[in-house]
């Protein structure tokens, strides 16, 4: 057995992929936002 290899915990990725969930949301979100910010700065 390798002793660098560890098994996920449940919990945690449990949290993780709700974090992950609230990202991509926050993410599509804020496309257009980031596309008139960019509009914005290339003035």
């Amino acid at each position: 057995m390798n002793a660098e290899t560890t098994q996920p915990n449940a919990k945690r990725v449990a949290v993780y992929r709700k974090l992950q969930v609230l990202q991509d949301e926050l993410s599509r979100s804020l496309r257009k936002v980031f596309t008139q910010h960019r509009q914005f700065v290339l003035r």
